[in-house]
Order: C-alpha cells, then structure tokens, then sequence
C-alpha cells in the first residue's frame, strides 16, 4: 500500500518467456509472503508482455490473489503456449510469431 507522502507510481513489469511465468509467479508469490500484500495492493501498475501480460491481466485487472492466479495460470498456459517444437518454429518463420495469437486472445476475451 502507498505510505502516507509516497510519490509516484509503483510498476510492475513482467516479462514474457512462455511457460517460464511459473518462475515469474514463484518470485510473486514470495513479494506477498513478505509484504503480507497482494500484487494489486503493492503496485499501481501491473504490465507485461506475452506470458506477462497474461499474469498481469490476472493480478492487476481481476484483482486475483496470488494463489488463484498460479491456479488460473495453470489452466490457461497450455491453451496458449504449443508444445510442438515444430509447429512453434514454422509459425516463427512464417508469421513472426512462435504461438497462435488467437490462442492467447481467446484468453484475454475470458479475463
């Protein structure tokens, strides 16, 4: 929470790597356990790309505590990121993209 006489915005930044948010949760939940604060509650912006995005969605828009978003994350992460090395590349070379963006919409029309 802002202390009293506290300037500025407190940002949150979390980069995106694809099934690697498991790590970015991981240091997340530790923040809470120190702080005894949710994310939402500690910072006034929360932003990310890709994989961050999806975690930023959930802890600065819907306000999930940490705990329901490991679980959200979960779920969603294996609608989102293909497991096919393959497919992965060949849309990379394609498209300029390594995932199907219209999975990862599809999941932010849900949030």
């Amino acid at each position: 929470p802002r202390l009293p006489g506290q300037k500025g915005l407190r940002v949150l930044s979390l980069d995106g790597g694809g099934t690697k948010g498991v790590m970015t949760i991981a240091l997340m939940k530790e923040i809470c356990r120190a702080s005894k604060f949710e994310i939402h509650e500690s910072f006034d912006v929360v932003c990310g790309t890709s994989t961050g995005a999806i975690i930023s969605a959930l802890v600065g828009v819907s306000h999930a505590d940490i705990e329901d978003c490991e679980e959200l994350y979960d779920e969603l992460v294996g609608e989102i990121f293909e497991a096919n090395i393959v497919s992965g590349a060949t849309k990379l070379a394609l498209k300029q993209a390594f995932y199907e963006e219209k999975n990862i919409e599809e999941v932010f029309s849900r949030l």
